[in-house]
């Protein structure tokens, strides 16, 4: 009973904040690995034998062959094998921080969850959060500031 009550005091928001970070680490890892796959490809083909007969081709040409064709190789990739397409889904990531959000008894008190949850929903450039929810939550959480309109303002002011 002591180990359920304890998990109800963001026990369970932690967790997914902890999902949340894990598959923000793994984006820059798979980005990175991607990144470098693409220099090895290009250096594997700008260094061939071959190339001396493929004059016309230079480095930036092929470096941009060699992106358009691993990122339709990675696409089939995520198809083939789904958990790693959780690990670049931003909708999965937008609704697991909104989970978070809304699971967490005191948002304002949990600062993994206004860091790695409710702050990236602010500042999504697709703007889930309107300019009045924004407003409301720099009201609401005095940690809460998004862009500089709530920059220096005490969570009573109303001023435009």
């Amino acid at each position: 009973m002591a180990v359920r009550r304890q998990l109800a005091d963001h026990g369970w928001c932690d967790l997914i904040v902890g999902i949340i970070q894990v598959i923000e680490a793994a984006d820059g890892v798979v980005d990175s690995v991607q990144e470098r796959a693409r220099d090895i490809i290009t250096r594997a083909v700008m260094s061939s034998s071959m190339q001396g007969h493929r004059d016309q081709v230079t480095g930036r040409i092929m470096a941009l062959v060699v992106d358009r064709v691993w990122s339709a190789l990675f696409e089939a990739l995520k198809n083939a094998v789904p958990p790693l397409s959780l690990l670049t889904n931003e909708d999965l990531l937008r609704a697991l921080r909104i989970l978070a959000v809304f699971i967490c008894p005191a948002p304002g008190l949990h600062s993994e969850v206004l860091t790695h949850a409710l702050r990236p929903l602010g500042e999504d450039a697709r703007g889930y959060l309107t300019d009045q929810t924004k407003e409301y939550l720099g009201e609401v959480f005095v940690e809460w500031r998004v862009g500089d309109s709530h920059q220096g303002r005490s969570p009573g002011d109303r001023t435009s």
